[in-house]
């Protein structure tokens, strides 16, 4: 776990990293580049990649951790915040988001190499918010929920099979800045925020 917002204090913005044992949280090195809120991240406790966010203004910045510490790697193409990822941290993509001018929300997808950034399939339905968590990988991620223009909160669905975005069964309760797990397949939603706070459940089969 690491950036984020740390409400109410200030600066709320934070560079802090914590890991997870299985019983307790122990807290790490700090993120190198800016304190941040509103960011991604994908890989795992060993591998992983955070990149994008709000500090200060919407950022571009991607960092990687090896377990221990955080080094700075290449920028993405286009300043983001509140977007969605999935992958590996040598395998990875984000999608969606706010980027500016604006900003705006924006359907634009990038893969991860482990070291360089590169355009990839737009979504159908550009919204920021989507499910956080990863799930699925760089060429089978499944994006939903979120929050775009016109209508506002959605419960669309969409799968990425590394190229493009297609749509699927739209979600029972539409909501943004939900929980997500799982694979294209398998894949679980949990809490987020509609009208109000949310704490319901909805499994995804592939079909329903």
């Amino acid at each position: 776990f690491f950036g984020g917002d740390v409400y109410p204090a200030s600066p709320r913005d934070t560079a802090k990293t914590e890991e997870y044992s299985g019983s307790s949280w122990s807290e790490q090195n700090d993120m190198v580049g800016t304190a941040r809120r509103a960011l991604i991240g994908f890989g795992t406790q060993t591998a992983a990649v955070g990149a994008a966010g709000y500090g200060g203004g919407i950022l571009a910045l991607t960092e990687e951790y090896n377990g221990t510490s955080w080094t700075a790697g290449n920028a993405m193409p286009v300043a983001k915040e509140s977007l969605a990822a999935g992958g590996s941290q040598t395998a990875g993509l984000t999608f969606g988001g706010y980027a500016p001018p604006g900003p705006a929300v924006v359907k634009t997808t990038e893969e991860y190499d482990g070291t360089n950034w590169t355009s990839g399939g737009s979504l159908n339905t550009g919204r920021w918010g989507l499910g956080r968590g990863t799930v699925g990988s760089q060429t089978a991620c499944l994006g939903f929920g979120g929050d775009s223009s016109s209508p506002s909160v959605q419960s669309a669905t969409e799968n990425y099979d590394g190229t493009t975005w297609s749509t699927r069964p739209n979600m029972a309760t539409a909501r943004r800045a939900s929980g997500g797990a799982g694979t294209p397949t398998a894949a679980l939603c949990s809490g987020g925020y509609s009208s109000t706070n949310v704490n319901t459940t909805e499994e995804f089969t592939g079909e329903t």
